[in-house]
């Protein structure tokens, strides 16, 4: 009779995160966008912007979510009201975003830090 040997667990668990690791690294392979970056990716490259209804082409369903954590990241968004017809004709008033920069938090913090330094004023 002969006796079976069982494989090791955590073995076979090293190769497949070398594996892993090796086809990342060596051979490039990319993760697809988030959704956070594909709004911010369409904003800086789409002069015209984008609105909710346009950001369901995305796969965005709540546009003014991402915006703001987009705009807590440092990307300056301006938001702009427009009236558009819905599908049932009646207009809907929605805003448009568009990208107009960065802002680096440590500029950020030495306004704060000037603000503070002046007695607040």
């Amino acid at each position: 009779m002969t006796t079976k040997k069982k494989a090791d667990p955590k073995a076979s668990h090293k190769v497949e995160v070398a594996n892993y690791n090796a086809n990342n690294t060596i051979l490039g392979a990319k993760k697809p966008l988030t959704k956070i970056n594909r709004v911010l990716l369409h904003l800086r490259t789409n002069t015209r912007g984008l609105n909710r209804f346009e950001a369901e082409h995305l796969g965005e369903h709540c546009l003014n979510t991402t915006i703001a954590t987009l705009r807590r990241e440092g990307w300056l968004i301006a938001g702009e009201w427009e009236h558009l017809p819905t599908r049932f004709g009646s207009p809907a008033r929605v805003l448009r975003y568009r990208h107009i920069g960065y802002r680096n938090p440590a500029e950020v913090a030495e306004e704060i830090a000037a603000i503070i330094g002046n007695g607040g004023v």
